[in-house]
C-alpha cells in the first residue's frame, strides 16, 4: 500500500494531484526510496556474505624490508616471531602453498600482481586499509 498509493496517485487521477510540481516531488521521493532500498540490500548482503577478518593470525607473511611488520603486530596482535619476510610473489605462493604462512600482507599493487599470476587459487580477503593502500591475501583452496 505504501508504494501503491504514490504510484496510483501519479499515474491515475485517484488522488486528484494535478500540479506538475507535486508529481515531480513524488517521482523524486519514489526514486530516493528505491535507491535507499538498493543500498541497504547491497550492504546487508555484503555483510552476510563476506568472511570476517580474524583478529590474529597463526603466521603471516609480509614484503621483506617494508614497514608491514610493525603494522601487522600492532593491528592484528600477531607475534613478531610468527611473521615471515618474503621477497617475491613466487615466495608468497610457496609459503602459502606449503602452509608456512596463512596470510600474506602487502600493498595493493603487489597483491594485484600476485593475483594476476596465481589468482585461480588465491583471493583478496578482508577489509582494505585505504589510507595506506594495504590489503592481504589468504590462501583459498579450490574454487
Amino acid at each position: 500500500m505504501v508504494i501503491w498509493i504514490p504510484i496510483s496517485t501519479f499515474f491515475f487521477h485517484e488522488g486528484k494531484i494535478h500540479n506538475k510540481n507535486t508529481k515531480v516531488v513524488l517521482v523524486m521521493w519514489l526514486s530516493m526510496i528505491f535507491i535507499v532500498i538498493q543500498i541497504f540490500t547491497a550492504t546487508l548482503s555484503s555483510w552476510l556474505m563476506l568472511p570476517r577478518v580474524p583478529s590474529s593470525f597463526e603466521s603471516a607473511g609480509y614484503q621483506y624490508g617494508s614497514y608491514l611488520n610493525d603494522f601487522i603486530t600492532s593491528k592484528y596482535n600477531c607475534s613478531a616471531k610468527n611473521l615471515l619476510p618474503l621477497k617475491s610473489i613466487e615466495e608468497y605462493k610457496n609459503a602459502l602453498s606449503n602452509g608456512s604462512v596463512t596470510a600474506v600482507f602487502d600493498e595493493l599493487p603487489y597483491v594485484e600482481l600476485f593475483l594476476a599470476k596465481y589468482g585461480s587459487n588465491y583471493m583478496k580477503f578482508g577489509p582494505i586499509n585505504q589510507e595506506s593502500g594495504i590489503a592481504f591475501c589468504r590462501y583459498f583452496q579450490g574454487r
